[in-house]
C-alpha cells in the first residue's frame, strides 16, 4: 500500500503531479501496478477506485470531462516514469524489462482506454526501445496506436533516406548494429577500447566510459550507426571550455562508428539543473554545483581534487555567480567555435560535461554546421533540441517542413539565418533554466502532430515577456539585476538585438560577477554619464575645455587692464586690439586642434553605437585625449605670454620690463589654469564615461594595469600643478601695491577653489580605476577558472 504524502487537501493540479512522482520516484519501478492505482488515489481524492469520478463532471469544450483529464494527465506522467525505470535496469542487467507499454494499458484501461494514449507517452516507450537496441517501424506503431496513425506517418515521411532501410536485409543489418552501439556491457572490448559503463544515450549513439588499452587512459567512446562530422569539427579547437576529441575510426569488428574523446567524470549540467529544480530558491548556493559533480566522481570511483581555488571559489559563491561564472566558459567556448565558423546548434544541459573541478566545456557538436561564405545557408540547415531553439532556428524547420507560422514575426526585415545569435539564443535559455530551475517558456508535451509543436513552441518565443525585477527589494542584488538583464537580452526574439557574439556576452555576463564595475561599464539609462555617452563627443570635449579657457582669458584681461594698462591710458587701444587679435586667432586654432584630437574618440564612440568593439588603438588614443587638451591649452598660452609683452613693449615705450615680466606672469597663472582643469574635467569623463563605454562589449583591455600606472601619475603631475597655481597667483596680486584687497581675496578663493575640485576630481577618477580593477585588471582578478587571454 501507498500512503497518503499529506493529511492536508491538495487544490493546485500541478502540486498534485509534483507530489505524485516524488512519491514514485521513491520506489520505482514498482513491484505490482496496484501501487500507482494507490498513488494516484491518495493523490487525487476525486478519483474511484475503477475511474469513477466523485464530484460533478464539468465537460471541456470536446465534452469530455475535466476531472477525467486531469486523471489522465497523472496516469500518463506517472507511467513515463516507472517505464524509463523499467528500461533503465533493463539495459544496466542486460535482462529484458520487466514489463511492456501494453501491460500498463492493460492494467489501467478503465482510466486510459488505447484510443486516449497520448502521442508523448508513445513517442517516451520508443525511446525506451531504442535504448536497449529494439526498434519498431512506423508502421507497426499506427497499427498498435490507429488514432495517431497521422503522426506516424509524419515522421515516417520526415525521416531521412539514409536513416531508412530499403529493404529487409538492410533492415536486419541496421538493428543488429544499433544492438551493438546500445548494449556494450562492462568488461566488453570493443576494437582498442575496454567499456567500463555506459554514460548516456541516443536514439542513434551511445557514449561509453572506456579504457583505451594502448594508451592506458579513460576515454568517452561514442558509438554511433556512421561517421559524422563531430571529430573533424571538434578537431579544430583547442579550447580549455570545448572538449578534446582524440580520434575517431571505424570498428574492425562491426560496421560501428568510434568517436573517442577525454573523459570528463563530473557528469553534465543536466545533473545540476535536477538539483536547482529539488531546491528552494533560497537555499540555491554554489555548493550544489560541487554535490552534483563530486557524485558523479564517487559513481566513477574517481578522486575529489582536495585543494582548488576553483572549487574553493564555487563553494563559497552565490548561485547567481555560480550561473554567471558558468555562461562566461560557454560564451568563451562558442566565441572559439564561431571564430572558426562553426555553430553548434544544439545547446543544452546534457551537451555540457563538467570536470572534477567544477569547469564546463562544450560537446556533441554532432548537428554543428560551417558558416563559412562557401557553404549553403544556414536557414536550411535543421537539427537541435526545440526546447532550447532560436525562433528563427524552429522557423527554419518548419520551412523545411512547409509549414509556416500562423502569426506574424517580429524580425525587421525577413527571416534571419541561423547564425551566431541562435546559439547565444539557446545559451540564454539554458542559463535562465539553470539559474531558475525552470525554462523562461515552456509548452505542452501533447501535440497532435509535429507541425503544431513547432507551431506551439514558435509562438512561446514571439510571446514571452521577461519578469520585472523589484529595485525595492532587498533579496535581489546588483548580481541578480545583471545577469537578469543579459539573459533578457539573449531572449530578444530580433537576433540583431542579442549580445553581438560570445566575446560580448561574457563580457556581460562576468559584470554579474563585478556589481560595482557593472554600474560603470552598464550604467541606468536615464544617469548622467548615460547620458553624455550619447552625446557629442567634440561638444563635450569642447564644453570642458573651454570654459576654464574663457574664464580664464575674462580673467586675464580685466586683470591686466586694471593692474598695468590703467595707469598708462594711452595703451589702452592698443591693449583692447591686441587681446582681439590674439582671441580671435587662439581660441579658433585651439578649438581645430582639439577637433583632430578628439576626432579618433568620436569615430570610436559611434563605432559602438553600430556595435563595434574599440580596439586597443582607440583606448590609446581615448587616454591620451587629456593631455593632449592640456598641452593644447598650455601652448596658446604661452605664445600669448611672449606676445602681449613683446608687442606692448614695442609700441609703448613707457612699458616696462617689471611689468612685462607681470604681465607674463598673469599669462603664465592662465596657462596653468587653461591645462589643469581641462586635464581633470576631460579624465573624469573619460574614464567613467567613454573609457568603460569602449570596454563594454567584451568588457577586456589587457593593458589596463598599464593605463592604470600611466593614469597615476600624470594626475599626480598636474595635481603638483595646480597646487603651484594658487600660490603664483599670490605671489603675483600681492607683487601690486595698487591692486585692491577684494580682488586678491577673490583671486586667492578661486584659486583654491580650483585646487580643491582638481584634488577631488582625482581622487574620483583613482576611485573608478579602482573599481574597473575588480574586473579589467590581470592583477586583481579574484575569480578562478576564467580564461583571461
Amino acid at each position: 500500500m501507498v500512503s497518503s504524502l499529506s493529511n492536508e487537501p491538495i487544490d493546485d493540479d500541478s502540486q498534485r503531479l509534483e507530489l505524485a512522482l516524488m512519491e514514485l520516484a521513491s520506489i520505482a519501478p514498482v513491484e505490482n501496478l496496484r501501487q500507482i492505482r494507490e498513488l494516484i488515489q491518495n493523490i487525487d481524492p476525486n478519483v474511484g477506485a475503477e475511474g469513477t469520478q466523485s464530484q460533478p463532471l464539468i465537460a471541456d469544450s470536446r465534452g469530455v470531462p475535466v476531472v477525467q483529464n486531469l486523471a489522465i494527465e497523472l496516469i500518463v506522467e506517472l507511467i513515463k516514469m516507472d517505464l524509463s525505470t523499467v528500461f533503465e535496469v533493463a539495459a544496466e542487467t542486460s535482462r529484458p524489462p520487466v514489463r511492456e507499454l501494453d501491460d500498463y494499458l492493460n492494467h489501467f484501461a478503465d482510466w486510459l482506454p488505447r484510443n486516449r494514449v497520448p502521442l508523448s507517452l508513445v513517442l517516451e516507450y520508443r525511446q525506451c526501445e531504442q535504448s536497449i537496441g529494439r526498434f519498431r517501424s512506423w508502421t507497426d506503431e499506427s497499427v498498435c496506436f490507429p488514432h495517431l496513425s497521422d503522426h506516424f506517418k509524419r515522421f515516417a515521411d520526415a525521416e531521412s533516406p539514409r536513416e531508412i532501410a530499403s529493404n529487409d536485409h538492410d533492415t536486419d543489418e541496421q538493428v543488429a548494429r544499433d544492438a551493438i552501439i546500445h548494449a556494450m556491457q562492462p568488461g566488453e572490448v570493443m576494437d582498442d577500447f575496454e567499456i567500463i559503463r555506459r554514460l548516456g544515450k541516443g536514439s542513434f549513439a551511445s557514449v561509453y566510459l572506456a579504457r583505451q588499452q594502448s594508451m592506458a587512459r579513460l576515454v568517452a567512446l561514442k558509438l554511433s550507426r556512421r561517421r559524422g562530422n563531430e571529430s573533424r569539427t571538434l578537431a579544430k579547437f583547442d579550447h580549455p571550455h570545448i572538449v578534446r576529441v582524440f580520434d575517431e575510426r571505424q570498428a574492425a569488428s562491426s560496421p560501428v562508428s568510434l568517436l573517442y574523446m577525454e573523459y570528463l567524470a563530473g557528469g553534465t549540467l543536466g545533473d545540476v539543473v535536477k538539483r536547482v529544480r529539488e531546491t528552494r530558491p533560497e537555499d540555491r548556493c554554489g555548493t550544489m554545483l560541487l554535490a552534483a559533480v563530486d557524485q558523479n566522481l564517487l559513481d566513477a570511483a574517481q578522486q575529489i581534487p582536495a585543494h582548488s581555488q576553483i572549487r574553493d571559489f564555487i563553494a563559497t559563491a552565490d548561485w547567481t555567480s555560480v550561473v554567471a561564472w558558468i555562461g562566461v566558459q560557454l560564451s568563451q567556448g562558442l566565441q572559439a567555435a564561431h571564430q572558426e565558423g562553426v555553430l553548434h546548434r544544439d545547446l543544452k544541459p546534457a551537451n555540457v560535461l563538467l570536470s572534477a573541478e567544477g569547469q564546463v566545456k562544450l560537446a556533441d557538436f554532432n548537428v554543428s554546421v560551417m558558416t563559412q561564405p562557401d557553404t549553403s545557408s544556414t536557414s536550411d540547415q535543421v537539427g537541435g533540441s526545440i526546447a532550447y531553439m532560436a525562433p528563427e532556428h524552429i522557423e527554419a524547420m518548419m520551412r523545411a517542413r512547409g509549414t509556416n507560422p500562423t502569426a506574424t514575426s517580429s524580425y525587421d526585415d525577413c527571416q534571419p539565418d541561423v547564425g551566431t545569435p541562435a546559439d547565444l539564443y539557446s545559451v540564454g535559455v539554458l542559463l535562465w533554466e539553470l539559474w531558475r530551475g525552470e525554462r523562461p517558456f515552456s509548452c505542452e508535451d501533447d501535440f497532435e502532430s509535429q507541425d503544431d509543436m513547432l507551431q506551439a513552441h514558435w509562438r512561446s518565443r514571439q510571446l514571452w515577456q521577461a519578469d520585472e525585477f523589484d529595485t525595492h527589494d532587498r533579496a535581489i542584488n546588483g548580481s541578480d539585476s545583471i545577469l537578469h538583464d543579459v539573459l533578457t537580452r539573449c531572449l530578444d526574439v530580433v537576433p540583431s538585438r542579442r549580445p553581438a557574439d560570445g566575446a560580448e556576452l561574457a563580457g556581460r555576463l562576468r559584470l554579474a560577477l563585478c556589481p560595482r564595475a557593472a554600474r560603470f561599464i552598464l550604467p541606468p539609462h536615464d544617469s548622467w554619464d548615460a547620458f553624455l555617452s550619447r552625446q557629442s563627443v567634440w561638444l563635450v570635449a569642447m564644453t570642458a575645455i573651454l570654459v576654464p579657457n574663457i574664464a580664464a582669458a575674462i580673467f586675464n584681461f580685466y586683470y591686466n587692464h586694471a593692474a598695468v594698462i590703467a595707469s598708462h591710458p594711452g595703451m589702452k587701444t592698443g591693449f583692447f586690439h591686441l587681446a582681439s587679435v590674439v582671441n580671435a586667432v587662439a581660441f579658433p586654432i585651439g578649438a581645430a586642434a582639439m577637433v583632430v584630437t578628439a576626432f579618433p574618440v568620436a569615430r570610436s564612440m559611434k563605432r559602438l553605437r553600430l556595435r563595434v568593439g574599440a580596439s586597443p588603438k582607440d583606448l590609446n588614443r581615448l587616454m591620451e585625449l587629456p593631455p593632449r587638451a592640456a598641452w593644447i591649452g598650455l601652448t596658446l598660452w604661452m605664445v600669448a605670454a611672449l606676445i602681449y609683452p613683446g608687442m606692448l613693449s614695442g609700441w609703448y615705450g613707457e612699458f616696462s620690463k617689471l611689468e612685462a615680466l607681470h604681465f607674463f606672469g598673469s599669462l603664465l597663472v592662465c596657462g596653468g589654469v587653461a591645462a589643469v582643469y581641462p586635464f581633470f574635467a576631460l579624465t573624469v569623463l573619460c574614464t567613467r564615461v567613454y573609457y568603460p563605454a569602449m570596454v563594454r562589449h567584451d568588457v577586456r583591455d589587457d593593458s589596463f594595469d598599464w593605463r592604470g600606472r600611466l593614469l597615476l601619475r600624470r594626475c599626480g603631475h598636474y595635481l603638483f600643478l595646480a597646487a603651484g597655481i594658487p600660490l603664483l597667483a599670490i605671489l603675483l596680486l600681492l607683487s601690486r601695491e595698487s591692486m585692491a584687497r577684494p580682488v586678491v581675496a577673490i583671486a586667492v578663493v578661486a584659486t583654491g577653489c580650483g585646487l580643491l575640485a582638481a584634488w577631488l576630481a582625482h581622487g574620483y577618477v583613482m576611485t573608478v580605476w579602482d573599481t574597473l580593477a575588480d574586473v579589467l585588471s590581470n592583477r586583481r582578478r579574484s575569480i578562478p577558472g576564467l580564461r583571461e587571454d
